[in-house]
């Protein structure tokens, strides 16, 4: 039987379509490597990791995992790396998880230490695969955070995520987590360790940890309170839920300004919840700061505190620091501004330095809300120098933007340094605004006046 040409051609043409196909797909698998376990490819990369089987979630994330320690990744510009990362891992068994943790236990500290100095990208990495570690053996996932720590001499991973593994232990684990810790070297590691545990403690056992805490010497109180000093401050609000005046007095105790943090927001909770007790604390302990707290937490002003007899007594209050005491005068004086402005002026004078200038920086912000011109009359009175010259410009600043004509006859008086500089700010506006009126303002000054100011505008104003 007899073919025609046309009809033997195109099966022969489809054939050869087919198995060039297969051959070069061949090529490509074996370019790309072949062996038993799944590769990660670049389509692989490109996949949601949702759909990816379990061999391929764990070769995702090691991919990743490599490509950040060999520096070809930047977690820091690379948005949904992390996200990818943490999706991958979330696919990956125990045993991928302690392989890859195995690895960056093994990479030399100075491959990564240079990328790993603050807030590091490796780190970040590190603390996903602990943490997913810990969701399926927390013991096994606390072993990683010590050796990893000790690995990379406490750099790679830190007391946060310490505190984090610890989360996962249960009462009964508590003793063998405290043996492992004594058998830590003494040092930065064993205190964040140490600080994880006593937050799973106070929440068992808060009068423990209070009278642990209260017994501490002025060297142990300093060793609990620099660097994780946050740390501390969840273990006081642990505290807190059982007896915030309790976890008040150990905050007193701690060292460093960095804990004027926890300080603050334990009064600052304390308050909200209830205001008559946290006030009453403040006044046993007579310190400015739990003052400052006791007022910034107030609705409406209404602190709870007599403010009336912290500023009659208020060289009898005890300070943490100046910059705290300085606060204080503000808060107490912006109260009595808004009730008796004439008093808040006589408060103020009554001060010195620092809190005096702070004081009445604020009596002449709100005097200048409703007389602008009877504030003029009081910066007159004030010495010459630096602090009133700041003040009269950022009062003029404030007043050329509503009314520039009143800022320009208010410059014009002023024996500031900036006068000219305010002048022309305010001619500027009013020009814009009203150039008849600009033109008669410039018109009030003096020759030698006007000749100076025309010499600063003639660039930019046109008036005659």
């Amino acid at each position: 039987m007899k073919c025609s040409f046309k009809s033997a051609f195109l099966p022969a043409v489809l054939l050869s379509l087919a198995v060039g196909a297969v051959v070069g797909w061949l090529g490509w698998r074996t370019v790309k490597g072949w062996s038993s376990g799944p590769q990660v490819t670049a389509t692989l990369a490109l996949q949601s990791p949702a759909r990816l089987t379990p061999e391929e979630s764990k070769a995702l994330a090691a991919q990743l995992l490599q490509e950040v320690l060999d520096g070809s990744r930047d977690i820091e510009r690379d948005r949904l790396l992390k996200v990818r990362f943490q999706a991958a891992l979330a696919g990956c068994d125990e045993a991928a998880i302690a392989e890859m943790l195995e690895v960056q236990m093994r990479t030399p500290m100075d491959t990564v230490v240079l990328r790993i100095a603050s807030e590091a990208p490796t780190s970040e990495f590190c603390q996903l695969m602990v943490m997913r570690m810990a969701a399926m053996n927390s013991w096994r996932a606390f072993d990683y955070q010590v050796a990893l720590s000790k690995a990379k001499a406490g750099v790679l991973l830190g007391a946060a995520n310490f505190a984090e593994v610890m989360k996962l232990f249960s009462e009964n684990e508590l003793v063998q987590v405290q043996n492992v810790i004594e058998g830590l070297p003494p040092g930065h590691l064993r205190n964040s360790v140490d600080m994880a545990c006593l937050r799973v403690r106070a929440k068992l056992d808060s009068e423990g940890v209070y009278q642990y805490l209260m017994s501490l010497d002025d060297v142990g109180m300093a060793k609990v309170s620099q660097p994780d000093y946050y740390l501390m401050g969840e273990v006081l609000l642990a505290l807190a839920d059982k007896d915030p005046k309790k976890a008040l007095l150990v905050a007193m105790r701690l060292k460093g300004n960095s804990c004027y943090v926890v300080r603050r927001g334990l009064m600052a909770r304390w308050s909200r919840h209830s205001r008559p007790a946290a006030t009453q604390f403040a006044m046993e302990q007579n310190n400015a700061e739990l003052f400052n707290e006791c007022i910034y937490s107030a609705d409406s002003g209404d602190s709870g505190l007599d403010e009336k007899y912290l500023r009659d007594n208020f060289d009898s209050i005890n300070p943490k620091n100046t910059n705290i005491r300085v606060q204080l005068a503000q808060n107490l004086v912006k109260h009595l501004a808004k009730q008796d402005i004439h008093e808040s002026v006589r408060w103020a004078g009554t001060l010195s330095g620092a809190e005096q200038e702070a004081a009445n920086l604020v009596v002449a912000r709100e005097w200048f809300k409703n007389d602008a011109a009877a504030t003029a009359e009081w910066l007159a009175t004030w010495p010459s120098g630096h602090f009133k010259d700041d003040v009269e410009v950022e009062l003029v600043d404030t007043l050329e933007k509503v009314d520039p004509e009143a800022a320009f006859t208010w410059a014009r008086g002023m024996q500031n340094i900036h006068r000219f500089e305010l002048m022309h700010e305010a001619i500027s506006s009013l020009s814009t605004k009203d150039p008849a009126a600009a033109a008669r303002a410039l018109n009030t000054l003096s020759e030698a006046d006007r000749r100076a100011l025309s010499a600063m505008i003639r660039n930019n104003l046109e008036i005659k």
